[in-house]
């Protein structure tokens, strides 16, 4: 398994006393979704700039295409290309299903007759 926090990456080992703040995804074995854990090392202004930042982080996608491209690369050095279809496969598939949701929900908006259409 990779690990994106590698002493090899960094070039350097985080060590817990430096860490100000920390936001984990994870799924857990018999659990049915995704679970997150928020962490604070306390309640001082630095720590709350950190958490800050970490949020600014999951707001912006091109953060998330960064987040894809570390997997990629990390699955393709290990020779894991098996994985990396099955992740690029749900990636896409997850897409497709959020676009025709959002076109049928645009479509169901609209009359069938518009207004200005009885006018002409």
């Amino acid at each position: 398994m990779f690990n994106f926090f590698s002493k090899r990456d960094r070039g350097d080992e985080i060590e817990d006393n430096e860490v100000l703040a920390s936001i984990t995804y994870m799924v857990k074995r018999n659990e049915s979704g995704a679970l997150i854990d928020v962490a604070l090392s306390d309640y001082e202004e630095d720590s709350t700039n950190a958490l800050c930042s970490l949020l600014e982080v999951l707001g912006n996608q091109a953060f998330y295409v960064d987040t894809i491209s570390m997997i990629k690369n990390s699955l393709a050095q290990e020779g894991r290309n098996d994985i990396l279809i099955k992740v690029f496969a749900n990636i896409e598939s997850s897409l497709r299903k959020k676009f025709i949701n959002s076109a049928k929900e645009k479509f169901q908006s609209e009359p069938y007759i518009k207004p200005s259409d009885m006018f002409r």
